[in-house]
């Protein structure tokens, strides 16, 4: 006999049912959601990851520019080339192998010939002995004759600096190499480490391994150096450590010749990771929780209303149907199936109701959205937060705001904020008077911070519904572009006042490092009280503060700041022993500190902007000064530009009319001995007129025309001087003098002067002028024609003058520039040239 299937209950049933359509969906959605967060995290955190190492690594290169000045300073050594010429090994030894003791931050150098021979190493760097065996240097010098890189040294990995051993102005051929190196340490790393908060750790196939924490396990970065035979580019790995999950990545680390030599490993704790994880845990938790429980009341409330009541139903059908009587059957029962209709006809008209309703609810958010860039709000009288809003509003909260607390919304971390806002919204809800409300409604916030957002805030009054509309408008942009360009002021402030006052520059940054390397451990070794040494230390550091402050520097004199606080602190404690107070004060980062600002200054300017010249005055080339000159116009508009800082700025770059013609009297000196004579030239006026050296440049060039025509022409011989009762020696006289919006220059000789009567002569012969007219011309006519093309009164032509193209190529130049020239002659007693400019700053 078959067997009967016995039936399954409704009960299980609708168990299954609602496992399968409701839980297990759930749970499905809840794991692809936790799944998906977890990898666009784990994205996240892998570019995150990345760009620290890239950071790391670059900078352990940027440890080699550190050593390339010192390098270059030298290798462009006259005394130094001449003793590579000469072999002088004793003059090597006493000036270059002792530069690893002497020079902070170099480890080792050496010293080669253009072939690699080495000629002087210190630092006992195996690679280093006999000849230079890194072939790649040497190729890298044919190309590139200022360099930095890393290798592999038999003392670990070492960031090297070259530079060519040439003359003091670069200009002579090389004869060698200088190399500088610095050497990799666990101090270095740390440093790294500190500035991009993150472990980094360094393991080469060399073996060595550098680390700044010690949480970073040799084993587990020899264990990433394995990519490096398989040609993987990094590896990634977001790892949990102790209940927080860590952002891992190791890339290979390449030398000079590009190869790689071992890897750069980073780690950083992602807090956001973790909260972003244990908030979903929490989440699928409470989800379970609340299905569970709705569960089982939807199985008792199907229970209670519907399948007992149906069980009682049936039972009573099968009494009466068998003749019995009902009488014993509960209410509640009989009461059922009308409670069930009931209950369908009561949801049809909540249907028909709700569809209503949404159509209703949909044109007022299809209006609000008109304005799409906007928030809209509206606040009632108990400030809680209308159903009808605009989606920006959930975009700038994060969530849907709709019945929430404004005040602790808008604040919800600033207590003070939140309870202010909550009396001026109690006591304008509370006032009838009308001005005293627009009183009040003046002091609603303009402004609030949401997040990492910056949200302006406008209010308008819905009196007839007792609430208020707030329009929300997304200012982030606009306020992240003013901090911008508040920062790039403060740093064009700054540029301006180091390269304006450049010898004020100069000794505020010596005084500021002999106090760090000098005083400082001066003070802290002393016999004195801890309550001395601080108060000394305090003192000194004040005055650093307010001397870098004159400067406008922005890093340093913060960080001194925060330093006299500290001071301060520990003055008043006075719990510090000797020891513990020696170590801290040697142990802070001054160098550091005023490093941040060389960056900046160096971003800006140029590598070399800390270059001083004989004047001390900083020199910037010239596509670096328009670039920069071009940034202050447009960061500094207006005339008043932040206190006439680029008036000052295109004032500074004037140089002394001296500078012009720096070259002119040694070179006057030479012509003369050339031509036999002896001359002196003196100058006076020159270093009080400034002038634009760029615009300028031409015309000084052009007098040695004029220059030339006075050491071979103007100037007697000192026997024809000697017997005219003059002084053996001419005197040549350069003058300059500044007047309202010009300047002239005037350069006189003493010499025999010009032969009027010849110009007459030569200017007739020529057809400059007609016989009659050069016979009755005024000396000022004759003297005009010597600036003709090809005029010359010299007999003959020689490699110095005679050609009579000089002073026509002077008066061109002095026509460019807009000017006028004139000279003025008289026989036996000298000429003079006298020029009259626009001393403008710009053609």
């Amino acid at each position: 006999m078959a067997r009967a299937t016995k039936p399954r209950s409704l009960t299980s049933e609708m168990l299954v049912w609602i496992a399968l359509l409701v839980v297990v969906p759930m749970l499905l959605l809840i794991y692809y959601f936790y799944t998906h967060m977890m990898d666009e995290l784990t994205n996240i955190e892998r570019e995150k990851t990345a760009i620290a190492n890239r950071s790391a690594q670059k900078m352990i290169e940027g440890i080699g520019e550190s050593i390339l000045g010192v390098t270059i300073s030298n290798g462009y050594w006259e005394d130094n080339r001449q003793a590579m010429l000469k072999r002088d090994m004793n003059w090597l030894i006493t000036n270059i192998n002792v530069m690893p003791e002497v020079v902070p931050n170099v480890d080792f150098v050496a010293q080669t010939d253009v072939s690699g021979h080495i000629i002087v190493q210190a630092g006992d760097i195996r690679q280093f002995t006999d000849r230079l065996q890194y072939p790649v240097i040497l190729e890298r010098f044919r190309i590139e004759k200022e360099f930095t890189g890393v290798v592999d040294t038999s003392k670990g990995a070492a960031l090297i600096a070259v530079a060519p051993v040439t003359g003091d102005q670069g200009q002579e051929e090389p004869v060698g190499l200088l190399i500088t190196g610095r050497l990799l340490n666990r101090e270095l790393m740390k440093d790294i480490g500190d500035t991009l908060q993150a472990e980094v750790g360094l393991y080469l196939r060399s073996g060595q391994f550098l680390a700044s924490s010690e949480d970073i396990a040799e084993a587990e970065l020899k264990a990433y150096a394995s990519m490096l035979e398989t040609g993987t580019k990094d590896v990634f790995r977001l790892a949990k450590r102790e209940g927080l999950f860590y952002a891992e990545d190791a890339a290979p680390f390449a030398d000079l010749a590009g190869n790689p030599i071992g890897i750069v490993y980073t780690a950083s704790p992602s807090e956001s990771t973790t909260r972003a994880a244990q908030g979903w845990e929490k989440l699928s938790y409470y989800a379970l929780g609340i299905m569970l429980l709705l569960v089982v009341l939807v199985v008792y409330l199907l229970r209670r209303r519907i399948i007992v009541p149906l069980r009682h139903f049936t039972r009573t059908l099968e009494q009466v149907a068998s003749g019995q009587d009902a009488v014993d059957i509960p209410k509640h029962i009989l009461e059922a199936e009308a409670e069930i209709l009931t209950a369908i006809r009561q949801i049809m008209r909540w249907n028909q109701s709700l569809e209503q309703t949404v159509k209703e609810r949909t044109a007022a958010i299809r209006n609000l959205l008109d304005n799409a860039s906007q928030g809209f709000m509206t606040v009632g009288n108990d400030l809680r937060i209308g159903e009808q809003y605009s989606i920006e509003c959930t975009r700038l909260f994060g969530c849907e705001v709709g019945g929430q607390f404004f005040p602790s919304l808008l604040y919800p971390q600033e207590e003070s904020e939140r309870s202010l806002l909550e009396s001026i919204f109690a006591d304008y809800f509370a006032e009838r008077e009308a001005f005293k409300r627009e009183v009040l409604f003046s002091l609603l916030p303009e402004e609030a911070a949401i997040g990492e957002r910056t949200v302006r805030l406008e209010y308008k009054p819905i009196e007839t519904g007792g609430t208020i509309m707030v329009i929300l408008s997304d200012i982030t942009e606009k306020r992240v572009l003013e901090r911008q360009m508040n920062r790039e002021r403060q740093t064009l402030r700054m540029v301006v006042q180091v390269v304006t006052h450049s010898d004020d520059y100069a000794e505020i940054i010596r005084d500021y490092e002999s106090f760090y390397r000098n005083e400082l451990p001066e003070i802290a070794g002393s016999e004195q009280s801890a309550k001395t040494k601080l108060s000394a230390v305090a003192k000194r550091v004040h005055t650093l503060k307010g001397n870098l402050s004159l400067l406008s520097l922005l890093k340093a004199p913060a960080h001194l700041h925060q330093l006299e606080d500290r001071l301060n602190e520990k003055m008043r404690a006075q719990t510090e022993r000797d020891g513990a107070l020696e170590h801290w004060l040697l142990s802070l980062p001054f160098e550091r500190w005023i490093e941040e600002d060389v960056a900046v200054l160096q971003s800006v300017i140029g590598e070399s902007f800390l270059r001083q010249s004989a004047e001390n005055r900083i020199e910037i080339d010239a596509s670096a000064w328009k670039r920069l000159e071009a940034k202050l116009e447009t960061v500094l508009p207006g005339v008043n530009d932040d206190n006439g800082l680029l008036d000052e700025f295109r004032q500074w770059r004037l140089k002394p009319v001296r500078h012009l013609l720096k070259t002119y009297p040694a070179y006057m000196a030479k012509l003369a001995e050339r031509a036999g004579k002896s001359v002196r030239v003196t100058m006076e006026g020159v270093d009080r007129v400034r002038v634009d050296p760029e615009r300028f440049a031409g015309f000084a060039k052009s007098l040695v025309h004029v220059f030339r025509n006075i050491a071979v022409h103007g100037i007697e011989p000192p026997e024809d001087r000697l017997e005219q009762g003059k002084d053996w020696e001419g005197t040549i006289a350069i003058s300059a003098e500044a007047g309202e919006g010009a300047f002239t220059l005037m350069i006189s000789d003493d010499g025999r002067g010009i032969d009027m009567e010849r110009i007459r002569l030569l200017a007739a012969e020529r057809g400059l002028l007609q016989k009659r007219e050069a016979d009755e011309a005024e000396a000022e006519r004759l003297l005009e024609l010597l600036f003709s093309p090809g005029f010359s009164t010299a007999v003959e032509t020689n490699e110095l003058a005679g050609r009579g193209v000089g002073l026509a190529a002077v008066k061109d130049e002095v026509d460019k520039l807009g000017g006028t020239v004139r000279l003025n002659s008289q026989p036996g007693e000298g000429t003079q040239v006298v020029f009259e400019f626009p001393n403008r700053m710009k053609d």
